[in-house]
């Protein structure tokens, strides 16, 4: 039957080279996750952890800590309440986006973790519009949230639309290797 669907070649065809992943821990903060090998440690305004891609420079993975008064995601609401709200804190006011999926799942804590896929469309500041050649660009990105013991984790891998189906999976590794004590 996958043969009849076209997909015969692409399961017989020749293995491609695994990608390798970093393990990111640092004793100052109380997680660990994996992302793609090539990416640089970069300082970034919005994420207390991030790594960029030097060659595309929207793709990469961060992590926000906040604190919180919340025990939980429970208390924000449903996980579809909690991508409304994620996206209302993340993407520009007036940026035309779309939330993809939304799932949640816990821990071996028990801890819930949301995970939200969205995208949306923003612009370039004037001098990344003069670098890149554009004034324009669609974000994808993957999100996973949880809350413990006061603190809210934000971790976020994005890359421009184009770009998803060639790093995206790779980059959401981070959503789903994340990990605290």
């Amino acid at each position: 039957a996958l043969a009849a669907a076209g997909l015969g070649a692409i399961a017989a065809g020749p293995a491609g080279p695994a990608l390798a992943f970093e393990i990111y821990r640092d004793e100052q903060k109380p997680y660990v996750f994996k992302y793609p090998a090539g990416l640089q440690k970069s300082e970034s305004s919005q994420y207390e952890t991030f790594f960029r891609d030097i060659v595309e420079p929207l793709e990469g993975v961060g992590v926000q800590t906040l604190p919180t008064q919340r025990a939980s995601l429970d208390e924000i609401g449903t996980p579809d309440e909690v991508a409304s709200k994620l996206l209302g804190e993340v993407v520009p006011p007036k940026a035309p986006r779309e939330i993809i999926s939304v799932s949640s799942k816990k821990d071996s804590k028990g801890r819930r973790r949301d995970l939200i896929e969205y995208r949306y469309q923003w612009k370039f500041s004037d001098a990344q519009a003069t670098q890149v050649g554009r004034k324009r660009f669609q974000l994808h990105c993957k999100a996973m949230v949880t809350v413990s013991r006061g603190k809210q984790y934000l971790v976020v891998a994005a890359a421009e639309e184009d770009r998803w189906p060639v790093s995206g999976e790779n980059l959401a590794a981070a959503t789903e290797t994340f990990q605290l004590p």
